[in-house]
Protein backbone atom coordinates (compact mmCIF):
# COMPACT_ATOMS: atom_id res chain seq x y z
CA UNK A 1 0.00 0.00 0.00
CA UNK A 2 1.33 3.36 -1.06
CA UNK A 3 0.21 6.47 1.48
CA UNK A 4 0.56 10.15 -0.32
CA UNK A 5 3.34 12.74 0.28
CA UNK A 6 3.00 15.49 2.90
CA UNK A 7 3.50 17.72 0.72
CA UNK A 8 0.70 16.38 -1.95
CA UNK A 9 -1.65 16.39 1.08
CA UNK A 10 -1.08 20.06 2.23
CA UNK A 11 -1.58 21.09 -1.49
CA UNK A 12 -4.96 19.13 -1.75
CA UNK A 13 -5.64 20.97 1.56
CA UNK A 14 -4.65 24.45 0.28
CA UNK A 15 -6.39 23.54 -2.93
CA UNK A 16 -9.72 22.61 -1.57
CA UNK A 17 -9.86 25.60 1.05
CA UNK A 18 -9.02 27.93 -2.31
CA UNK A 19 -12.21 26.27 -3.79
CA UNK A 20 -14.48 27.08 -0.88
CA UNK A 21 -13.27 30.97 -1.04
CA UNK A 22 -13.77 31.61 -4.98
CA UNK A 23 -16.74 32.33 -6.23
CA UNK A 24 -18.27 30.16 -8.76
CA UNK A 25 -18.06 32.04 -12.18
CA UNK A 26 -18.59 29.38 -15.06
CA UNK A 27 -19.01 32.06 -18.24
CA UNK A 28 -16.53 35.12 -19.57
CA UNK A 29 -19.29 36.97 -18.98
CA UNK A 30 -19.54 36.24 -15.18
CA UNK A 31 -15.75 36.94 -14.89
CA UNK A 32 -16.17 40.33 -16.65
CA UNK A 33 -19.15 41.21 -14.17
CA UNK A 34 -17.24 41.72 -11.52
CA UNK A 35 -13.89 41.94 -12.61
CA UNK A 36 -11.69 44.90 -11.12
CA UNK A 37 -9.46 44.89 -14.39
CA UNK A 38 -9.97 43.15 -17.40
CA UNK A 39 -8.53 42.18 -21.19
CA UNK A 40 -10.22 40.78 -23.87
CA UNK A 41 -9.20 40.05 -27.36
CA UNK A 42 -10.61 38.70 -30.20
CA UNK A 43 -8.29 36.52 -32.65
CA UNK A 44 -7.98 34.54 -35.86
CA UNK A 45 -7.84 30.98 -34.46
CA UNK A 46 -5.05 29.55 -36.33
CA UNK A 47 -0.95 28.50 -35.78
CA UNK A 48 -0.25 32.15 -34.18
CA UNK A 49 -3.78 32.31 -32.00
CA UNK A 50 -1.41 31.19 -29.06
CA UNK A 51 1.29 33.79 -29.33
CA UNK A 52 -0.13 36.32 -29.41
CA UNK A 53 -2.73 35.46 -26.51
CA UNK A 54 0.40 34.98 -24.45
CA UNK A 55 1.29 38.91 -25.57
CA UNK A 56 -1.28 40.13 -24.75
CA UNK A 57 -2.30 38.52 -21.23
CA UNK A 58 1.69 38.61 -19.82
CA UNK A 59 1.48 42.36 -20.31
CA UNK A 60 -2.00 42.74 -18.79
CA UNK A 61 -0.70 40.90 -16.08
CA UNK A 62 2.96 42.76 -15.43
CA UNK A 63 0.86 46.35 -15.41
CA UNK A 64 -1.72 45.02 -12.97
CA UNK A 65 1.63 43.72 -10.76
CA UNK A 66 0.01 40.11 -10.57
CA UNK A 67 2.99 38.18 -8.68
CA UNK A 68 5.23 36.57 -10.90
CA UNK A 69 4.17 32.99 -9.93
CA UNK A 70 0.49 33.76 -10.62
CA UNK A 71 1.49 35.64 -13.92
CA UNK A 72 3.51 32.51 -15.22
CA UNK A 73 0.74 29.95 -14.71
CA UNK A 74 -2.11 32.10 -15.65
CA UNK A 75 0.16 32.75 -19.31
CA UNK A 76 0.89 29.29 -19.68
CA UNK A 77 -3.04 28.79 -19.55
CA UNK A 78 -3.76 31.12 -21.91
CA UNK A 79 -1.34 29.32 -24.41
CA UNK A 80 -2.52 25.81 -23.78
CA UNK A 81 -6.44 26.96 -23.80
CA UNK A 82 -6.08 28.71 -27.11
CA UNK A 83 -3.84 26.07 -28.59
CA UNK A 84 -6.76 23.73 -27.57
CA UNK A 85 -8.88 26.35 -29.42
CA UNK A 86 -7.20 26.25 -32.48
CA UNK A 87 -6.67 22.54 -32.32
CA UNK A 88 -9.48 21.03 -31.30
CA UNK A 89 -12.49 23.11 -32.85
CA UNK A 90 -13.27 24.69 -36.52
CA UNK A 91 -13.52 28.06 -35.02
CA UNK A 92 -12.73 30.89 -37.12
CA UNK A 93 -11.78 33.32 -34.02
CA UNK A 94 -10.88 32.56 -30.41
CA UNK A 95 -11.83 34.85 -27.43
CA UNK A 96 -9.39 35.44 -24.63
CA UNK A 97 -9.96 37.15 -21.35
CA UNK A 98 -7.85 37.51 -18.54
CA UNK A 99 -9.37 39.49 -15.50
CA UNK A 100 -8.58 39.99 -11.73
CA UNK A 101 -11.18 40.10 -8.85
CA UNK A 102 -10.36 40.08 -5.26
CA UNK A 103 -8.73 37.11 -4.75
CA UNK A 104 -8.45 35.60 -8.11
CA UNK A 105 -6.75 35.71 -11.49
CA UNK A 106 -9.18 34.54 -13.80
CA UNK A 107 -8.88 33.25 -17.78
CA UNK A 108 -11.72 33.08 -19.75
CA UNK A 109 -11.34 31.46 -23.48
CA UNK A 110 -14.79 31.01 -26.05
CA UNK A 111 -14.83 29.55 -29.03
CA UNK A 112 -17.49 27.69 -30.86
CA UNK A 113 -16.26 24.37 -29.07
CA UNK A 114 -15.35 20.98 -30.45
CA UNK A 115 -16.66 17.81 -31.10
CA UNK A 116 -16.25 16.79 -27.42
CA UNK A 117 -16.37 18.30 -24.30
CA UNK A 118 -13.20 19.11 -22.87
CA UNK A 119 -11.78 17.03 -20.43
CA UNK A 120 -8.15 16.02 -18.68
CA UNK A 121 -6.91 12.82 -20.40
CA UNK A 122 -5.19 9.59 -18.73
CA UNK A 123 -1.04 10.95 -18.90
CA UNK A 124 0.76 8.68 -21.73
CA UNK A 125 3.97 9.07 -22.07
CA UNK A 126 4.58 8.09 -25.83
CA UNK A 127 2.06 10.74 -26.82
CA UNK A 128 2.99 13.96 -28.44
CA UNK A 129 -0.01 15.94 -26.71
CA UNK A 130 -2.67 15.71 -24.48
CA UNK A 131 -0.95 17.58 -21.80
CA UNK A 132 -2.80 20.66 -21.58
CA UNK A 133 -5.50 20.13 -19.47
CA UNK A 134 -3.46 18.61 -16.80
CA UNK A 135 -1.64 21.15 -17.49
CA UNK A 136 -4.01 23.75 -16.51
CA UNK A 137 -5.62 21.33 -13.77
CA UNK A 138 -2.23 21.66 -12.24
CA UNK A 139 -1.94 25.47 -12.39
CA UNK A 140 -5.55 26.47 -11.79
CA UNK A 141 -7.01 26.63 -8.24
CA UNK A 142 -10.30 25.72 -10.05
CA UNK A 143 -11.55 25.36 -13.84
CA UNK A 144 -14.25 24.25 -15.80
CA UNK A 145 -15.84 24.07 -19.22
CA UNK A 146 -19.51 25.94 -20.03
CA UNK A 147 -21.24 24.88 -23.32
CA UNK A 148 -23.39 27.80 -24.84
CA UNK A 149 -25.98 28.27 -27.31
CA UNK A 150 -23.27 28.98 -30.42
CA UNK A 151 -20.01 28.63 -28.42
CA UNK A 152 -18.11 27.29 -25.15
CA UNK A 153 -16.54 28.89 -22.71
CA UNK A 154 -13.65 27.35 -20.51
CA UNK A 155 -12.63 29.29 -17.26
CA UNK A 156 -9.61 28.94 -15.00
CA UNK A 157 -9.12 31.00 -11.60
CA UNK A 158 -5.59 30.80 -9.80
CA UNK A 159 -6.45 32.10 -6.53
CA UNK A 160 -3.87 35.45 -5.26
CA UNK A 161 -3.27 36.18 -1.39
CA UNK A 162 -5.28 38.85 -0.88
CA UNK A 163 -3.35 42.51 -1.32
CA UNK A 164 -0.47 40.45 -3.37
CA UNK A 165 -1.71 42.20 -6.47
CA UNK A 166 -0.19 45.51 -5.43
CA UNK A 167 3.31 46.40 -3.90
CA UNK A 168 2.51 48.75 -0.47
CA UNK A 169 2.12 52.16 -1.33
CA UNK A 170 0.84 51.88 -5.06
CA UNK A 171 -2.89 52.38 -5.73
CA UNK A 172 -5.17 49.80 -6.77
CA UNK A 173 -6.53 49.12 -10.28
CA UNK A 174 -8.50 51.31 -11.95
CA UNK A 175 -12.25 49.77 -12.27
CA UNK A 176 -12.86 48.47 -15.73
CA UNK A 177 -9.72 48.78 -17.97
CA UNK A 178 -11.50 47.87 -20.81
CA UNK A 179 -8.92 46.08 -23.41
CA UNK A 180 -6.35 48.27 -22.84
CA UNK A 181 -4.05 46.48 -20.51
CA UNK A 182 -2.02 50.01 -19.71
CA UNK A 183 -5.51 51.91 -19.04
CA UNK A 184 -5.19 49.98 -15.28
Amino acid sequence: MTFPHPVDIAEEIVRSTLKSVLPVLRTVAEIQSVAKCQLTVNLSCDEMAPRRARAHAAKALRNWRVPDEAAQALVLVVSELTTNSVRHTESPTVSVTVALTDHAAWVGVTDEGGASEPSVRPLNFEDEGGRGLALVEAMASWWTSTPLPSQRDVVVAVALDAGSQQPAGEPEPKPRCGGDPDAC
